[in-house]
């Protein structure tokens, strides 16, 4: 009895440890985890960002290279242009039968 009853004191004694130090490495890591982004705050990683992504603006308008989004826009203006041309080319076509 003494010694299962020494074992199950030993148990939780282990259990209430491990508890301990996992709630310890959870506070290291949450600490470790803020000093990582005062470094990045810090940092002139974000400057440095925002000029190569100005840099990389700058020499696809210089190449004559658009976002996707004026493509888009674009290609609808080409569609309904292609559009009209054609209903424009019907009419005609009607017109140049008629005259005939």
């Amino acid at each position: 009895m003494l010694i299962s009853a020494l074992c199950k004191v030993k148990k939780s004694v282990k259990i209430s440890t491990l508890r301990a130090n996992i709630k310890l490495m959870e506070n290291k890591f949450q600490m470790i985890s803020e000093k990582i982004r005062e470094l990045l705050k810090n940092s002139p990683i974000e400057d440095i960002e925002a000029t190569i992504n100005a840099l990389i603006k700058s020499k696809c308008t210089e190449l004559g290279l658009v976002s996707r989004e004026e493509f888009d826009v674009q290609t609808e203006v080409l569609r309904k242009t292609r559009e009209k041309l054609e209903a424009v080319e019907q009419e005609l076509a009607k017109y140049e039968t008629k005259t005939k």
